[in-house]
């Protein structure tokens, strides 16, 4: 089965989501929901947050509920960011699982939470293949990655948005079938002379 999942909100519950699955369109899903709104119980109507397109939608669902808190009449209280968190990880482990080509890490990946709200300038950021290490700083002026060394081996700056796109340049360097990357949970940034896995510091914000 191919379908979506969907996830609505509602202002009257802003901590919280209505997530469901769906074979019909996002915008068609979100307008049955409204219709069947009491207007008395519910004076606002749901509004659309996020949606993708993905094989066995059931599945990943399932996968989803295991690590949410359970839902409260049908909404659960939890982020967008933790919703997008939980898809990554399932198609990291099922890449066959994305519909659309334009799907993909990189996509899903976005959320409200940017480098310079993460990373501080000059701050040290790699990653790592086996025994390849790509070594990279964070720019604060121009909030991009900047690599300058390959293996040990300095090269001249290439610059990248996100974290996922450093990651998948290396990925493409050492196997180029590889298709997909997750940069918050591969990367490390050096945080009190550690290094860390970026997305400990993420959740943190």
């Amino acid at each position: 089965m191919t379908g979506y999942i969907c996830c609505f909100s509602n202002e009257l519950f802003p901590t919280y989501l209505k997530i469901c699955i769906t074979k019909i369109t996002p915008e068609e899903e979100l307008h049955n929901i409204n219709l069947c709104i009491d207007s008395n119980m519910l004076p606002t109507s749901y509004y659309y947050v996020y949606s993708i397109c993905v094989h066995k939608p059931r599945k990943i669902m399932k996968y989803m509920k295991k690590h949410l808190e359970e839902p409260y009449n049908g909404l659960y209280q939890t982020s967008i960011e933790r919703v997008k968190s939980l898809i990554l990880d399932y198609v990291m482990l099922h890449p066959k699982s994305l519909c659309n080509e334009e799907d993909n890490i990189e996509t899903i990946s976005q959320t409200s939470v940017t480098l310079n709200e993460i990373f501080k300038d000059n701050q040290k950021i790699r990653h790592k293949i086996e025994n390849s290490i790509w070594k990279a700083v964070y720019d604060a002026e121009l909030n991009q990655i900047a690599c300058y060394k390959k293996d040990g081996l300095l090269c001249e700056e290439e610059y990248y948005t996100s974290l996922s796109s450093f990651a998948m340049d290396h990925h493409r360097h050492e196997n180029p079938r590889r298709k997909i990357a997750n940069g918050w949970v591969e990367c490390e940034c050096k945080k009190n002379k550690k290094w860390v896995i970026a997305d400990k510091i993420r959740s943190k914000k």
